[in-house]
């Protein structure tokens, strides 16, 4: 197996769970009716969250572009 696929493979996991927590950090504070400082927190870190998820997920596809050459 090719070493990019299986790196850009854990790549997406890693993205996936990231974005996840990204939202579920989002939504649970409001589910939960958390203090509104809470809150910002919570979207503070979802911010973070986000951000890195898409970063992998770019080390990613251009994992896929180097491994198809």
């Amino acid at each position: 197996m090719n070493s990019r696929l299986k790196t850009a493979g854990v790549n997406f996991t890693i993205a996936g769970t990231l974005l996840l927590a990204s939202r579920m950090a989002r939504i649970l504070p409001i589910l939960y009716n958390w203090h509104p400082e809470d809150i910002v927190t919570a979207a503070e870190v979802s911010l973070v969250f986000c951000i890195l998820g898409f970063i992998i997920l770019i080390t990613a596809g251009s994992n896929l572009i180097k491994a198809s050459k």
